[in-house]
């Protein structure tokens, strides 16, 4: 899709003059994703056009010039169209917000990052509370399953209608996810920075692939982050619905987490990995039981990622939960106003303080994308959501 007819060496004009930092919080949708921007630090961080979904309300955000367009280019129109009709339409894309219950150990991992995503529900302490609920949404941690009667007492929320979100499994719990399940199940290790959704299933509809790739800090990019494994261990349930597998036979672990970076290596790592790519692993299945559903996953609940945080509020928004983020009415702090990162570079005790400082501060200095100049490469250090620059 092209605004203008002008085609340059570096490719087509822009089609946007502003985007959407990705919001880490709230029940967003990302209808559409940014590709181009700074190496390694833009691009995938930003979004022209998504959804925000509050109780039975939602509303579009664009940063499409559409309207400038509009008597101009039939393809404004029409998109104009198709966001009028998908706004306006009868049935809402998203299931409806169900009552929902939560069934997570104190203090674990799970809990710190569902309590961040402020997800709305009725916590409970024990596999008593499970008898009484009424069918709606039900999140356990896999784990607490291997209680008396645990796995039988979900399985029956699940027969009576629930839909249940099994949070991550570690070996020795396939006893008591095959009971759940009601079929043999196996936990193998299978570390994976890469997955890939089937959109042909309701649950992962609008997870962003970007979410899926825990690569964040690539060669060369000045950002402030690091390289994440999206998921540990890999589930084998017959006849299971799959929902996520991982990606495998890819150079990206060797470039960007083994900094194999060289120019000698870079093809040969490439053909390497084709090579001995192993099977792709399932991490997030389905299984239909009685009038519900089961969803195992086994994507890491991290509660400082920002993609751990979208993907799981994806999953659980598209299962039916509702989240109290107060978006809407929040007034932002200081904090939220104020200069968000900086490009920083130390000063070693050998070199000449004011002999550096003249050499960035001179008018004629210009810093490039990657930060590069006489004195080393700058970094990006983003400030911590307490702080401010």
């Amino acid at each position: 899709m092209f605004w203008h007819e002008e085609l340059r060496e570096e490719g087509p004009l822009p089609i946007i003059k502003a985007a959407f930092e990705k919001p880490v919080t709230g029940d967003f949708t990302l209808l559409l994703e940014c590709s181009s921007g700074d190496f390694g630090d833009g691009g995938d961080l930003w979004s022209p056009l998504l959804e925000y979904r509050n109780g039975a309300g939602m509303f579009l955000a664009n940063q499409l010039e559409i309207m400038d367009h509009l008597h101009r280019v039939p393809q404004a129109c029409l998109l104009l169209r198709g966001l009028l009709r998908y706004a306006g339409r009868a049935v809402p894309a998203a299931a409806a917000p169900v009552p929902a219950a939560v069934w997570v150990r104190s203090g674990s991992p799970a809990e710190a990052l569902l309590r961040k995503l402020r997800l709305k529900g009725t916590w409970l302490d024990s596999a008593a509370g499970l008898s009484s609920l009424s069918p709606g949404l039900l999140v356990v941690e896999a784990g607490l399953l291997n209680g008396p009667g645990a796995a039988e007492a979900v399985r029956q929320a699940a027969s009576a209608g629930s839909r249940v979100l099994v949070l991550p499994a570690e070996p020795g719990g396939q006893e008591a996810l095959a009971r759940l399940l009601d079929r043999p199940v196996h936990i193998a290790p299978h570390g994976t920075y890469h997955l890939e959704a089937d959109y042909v299933h309701a649950a992962v509809r609008g997870i962003s692939p970007v979410d899926l790739f825990g690569f964040d800090k690539v060669f060369l990019s000045p950002r402030d982050v690091v390289n994440r494994e999206l998921a540990l261990h890999r589930l084998e349930v017959p006849d299971a619905e799959v929902l996520c597998t991982s990606v495998e036979g890819t150079a990206w672990k060797d470039y960007f987490a083994g900094q194999h970076t060289a120019e000698y290596s870079r093809l040969a790592l490439v053909e390497l990995n084709r090579g001995k790519a192993r099977e792709p692993g399932d991490f997030l299945i389905r299984i239909a039981a009685g009038e519900g559903e089961i969803i195992c996953s086994q994507l890491l609940t991290e509660a400082d990622s920002d993609k751990s945080q979208r993907l799981y509020t994806r999953l659980l928004g598209n299962m039916g939960a509702a989240f109290a983020d107060e978006l809407l009415i929040r007034d932002k702090g200081d904090a939220e106003w104020a200069v968000e990162t900086a490009m920083v570079l130390p000063c070693p005790p050998y070199v000449d303080y004011q002999a550096m400082k003249d050499y960035y501060t001179d008018p004629e200095f210009s810093l490039n994308n990657l930060g590069e100049g006489l004195y080393g490469w700058m970094k990006k250090k983003n400030a911590a959501p307490t702080e401010h620059c």
